[in-house]
């Protein structure tokens, strides 16, 4: 009889889980997700518009959900008939406590950086001041290296040392050491903006912060520069030419300080990811006139990161050059190149993506493919990016000491994952695509789209700069040709919640005062207001101004109120909200405008926009290149051979918000009507009529202020610095 043999059957291994995919969207992705895991699967809000990228290979199905829910934060249960990822109430009061906690930890350690900065400060002496006056002298007698108009950041770094050495900086640091993170914590998407003062308005804080011996310090110090100085402002080498081009303030900051304390104001600020905080300190005298002002970031990179980046990106010369995908370079060249003329076909499989972004995720073409080279043959995801992903096509960005702030990079040796640490503020920063695609389509039939469709669109958007910005840069990419449209979000909220019976009243350039404006468009309004900074509003001077050249005691008021009570109240020009005051009226015009190519070895590749008149005058101020610096610099420079003629229509009206101050808003859209490009020498005769009369004014005012050199006008505003 013949032994049994038993043979131990084969364990059955799990089917293991093969991946990659670019930038998707979740909502996207599960279909995907679903074919690899073998089980249909449904993603709950708020993750639909949350975005991965993935490259895995022969992991299990095990892993791969563990993974995701890990960086979503999210849970995965099983249902009747499918598998649901969601986040639990649980899930998403622990996103809201964590991005608190991080946001508090972050201004706790920039607070503590500041007050190692202060507690390094040497004594402000005469040593120390005859020091600083040499080399303040040293610099005026230095021009920035490189072209006019260009960055020489040597030139730049050291007078921002010298700057930092000056007493009224040394104050403002030792003053911002003294806050505390409970100062900002009130900011949020709704207020994002808070006030202190010692002499607090109705809607201000107080502020509880000793500065009084900060004070004495200053002025102790300013005397003692002032002494060293005799009072006498050290010049900049330019202002021979007009323009100090970000001169010292030190420099020009010489007199000595009264003993009396004025009044002190800390405005802080956050933009509506939260991620960049930040504070002005202002000092304004008496009258309300500014005496100071210094701005404090509270996310920029110390000295020693700084130092750190500059090495690493010095050691990154050598790297091999990433190797991109045909998809993504054509990507990276739409990005980068500047177009007059029509242009050229976008390749198909990547115009697919643009002009359906409800369906692909064009953010981060390359943003794989960069991970793919950092990993090697390691599992990638990155998840929820965002707009960050525009900036993985340079690897050297990874090593940015703000992304490592805000980025978590974890790498073993099987996996190299990246996902932004405050989950919240990603999703502020995305905007669904299910609302821009249509308008970026509507983009693409045409050459322009036009104020009203725009308008209606941007009412949808959230009200954010990062929306804005994402709409505007995602239509410009597709347009057929590049009429350089970048309208306000803000003024076209407003335009969008002008009912028709509205629009026709104010446009017809009767003024419509605030009880015929109706809610919606009342709120946008006071919301626009609310934004607004002082060097936005118009100042009716004439109105103001007596015959013998003074100013009427209401303008003391208005200087006050605009100059330094803008930063008294946190709603600025409306501290009572909406009053009968207000009016608003407008005006429709359309005109020909010139669009002129860059030159070809530009080192500022855009396109100026001119109407003809404006590009008469440009022509005589660049022969004059002594007397108009600004009109010759990089800036101002285009392609003779290479100009477009377009029909633009402009769209302005004027919020006034009391007697003599008003706030005005502009909309623009251009329409192509000749597609010829034409050179300077052979545009249209009416065209070059206009050209030669903008010359002809140019040349008369020239001539006229160098025989009148005190007269032609009303005086300037006072000046704010």
């Amino acid at each position: 009889m013949m032994p049994l043999i038993f043979v131990q059957p084969l364990l059955q291994q799990p089917p293991l889980v093969t991946l990659e995919q670019k930038t998707i969207r979740l909502e996207n992705f599960a279909p995907i997700l679903s074919k690899a895991l073998g089980e249909p699967i449904v993603i709950a809000t708020p993750l639909l518009n949350d975005t991965i990228t993935i490259s895995v290979k022969d992991i299990s199905k095990s892993e791969l959900m563990r993974r995701l829910a890990t960086l979503a934060n999210a849970t995965w249960s099983r249902k009747e008939r499918f598998l649901l990822f969601e986040q639990t109430s649980e899930q998403q009061r622990a996103e809201k406590l964590f991005a608190e906690s991080e946001r508090y930890k972050r201004l706790a350690k920039s607070i503590e950086e500041a007050q190692k900065r202060v507690a390094k400060f040497t004594a402000f002496d005469e040593n120390e001041a005859k020091s600083l006056k040499r080399e303040l002298e040293s610099l005026s007698k230095t021009k920035p290296a490189g072209e006019e108009g260009s960055y020489d950041r040597n030139y730049y770094g050291r007078i921002q040392r010298a700057d930092a050495r000056g007493p009224y900086n040394r104050f403002m640091k030792r003053l911002m050491s003294r806050i505390t993170p409970d100062m900002m914590m009130p900011l949020s998407d709704d207020d994002r903006r808070v006030v202190y003062s010692n002499h607090p308005t109705a809607m201000q804080r107080p502020l509880k912060v000793r500065f009084d011996d900060l004070w004495a310090q200053l002025v102790n110090e300013q005397n003692i520069w002032a002494d060293v100085t005799q009072s006498t402002p050290i010049k900049s080498g330019r202002d021979t030419e007009y323009i100090s081009y970000g001169f010292s303030e030190t420099a020009f900051r010489t007199n000595a300080v009264s003993n009396k304390i004025p009044t002190i104001q800390i405005r802080f600020t956050t933009d509506i990811t939260g991620f960049n905080d930040s504070a002005q300190v202002a000092l304004y005298d008496e009258k309300g006139s500014s005496i100071s002002t210094s701005f404090e970031s509270f996310n920029g990179i110390n000295q020693e990161e700084a130092e750190e980046l500059q090495k690493s990106m010095g050691e990154q010369k050598s790297v091999t050059k990433l190797k991109l995908s045909p998809e993504a370079e054509a990507y990276t060249k739409l990005e980068s190149r500047s177009r007059i003329a029509k242009r050229p076909p976008i390749e198909k499989s990547l115009l697919e993506q643009l002009l359906n972004p409800e369906k692909y995720e064009a953010s981060g073409q390359y943003q794989l493919e960069v991970l793919k080279w950092l990993g090697q043959n390691k599992n990638v995801i990155a998840y929820n990016l965002s707009e960050l992903g525009e900036t993985f096509g340079n690897l050297d960005n990874l090593k940015s000491p703000y992304l490592r702030k805000i980025v978590d990079l974890e790498e073993t040796d099987n996996w190299l994952t990246l996902t932004l640490r405050d989950r919240l503020a990603a999703r502020k920063m995305t905007v669904d695509p299910r609302t821009i695609g249509p308008l970026i389509r509507l983009a693409h039939e045409r050459d322009c789209v036009s104020i009203e469709e725009e308008s209606e669109f941007a009412a949808k958007l959230p009200p954010n700069e990062m929306a804005s910005y994402r709409l505007s840069r995602r239509i410009n990419q597709v347009r057929p040709y590049d009429l350089p449209v970048n309208n306000d979000r803000a003024t076209l909220r407003m335009y969008a919640f002008m009912d028709p019976p509205l629009r026709k009243l104010i446009f017809s350039g009767k003024v419509v005062p605030l009880q015929k404006l109706g809610d919606r468009f009342a709120r946008e309004i006071y919301k626009a207001i609310f934004w607004a900074d002082w060097a936005n509003w118009d100042v009716d001077y004439q109105m103001f101004q007596k015959p013998n050249g003074g100013w009427s005691e209401e303008f003391n008021e208005i200087q006050t109120q605009v100059y330094g009570g803008l930063l008294s109240e946190p709603t600025n020009m409306c501290p009572n909200g909406l009053s009968g005051e207000m009016a608003v009226t407008g005006s429709e015009s359309s005109s020909e405008v010139l669009l002129m190519g860059p030159e070809a070895s530009s080192q500022y590749p855009s396109i100026q926009q001119q109407d003809p008149n404006q590009l008469g005058q440009l022509l005589f101020q660049q022969k004059n290149p002594t007397k108009y610096p600004w009109a010759n610099s990089p800036y101002q420079s285009f392609d003779k051979n290479s100009i477009r003629i377009v029909t633009s229509r402009s769209l302005t009206f004027k919020v006034t918000v009391r007697k003599g101050i008003a706030k005005s808003y502009s909309l623009r859209e251009m329409h192509v009507t000749d597609p010829k490009i034409y050179t300077i020498d052979n545009l249209p005769e009416r065209i070059k009529k206009q050209i030669e009369e903008g010359y002809k004014q140019a040349q008369e005012s020239d001539k006229y202020y160098n025989t009148n050199p005190t007269q032609g006008g009303t005086p300037p505003p006072p000046s704010l610095f």
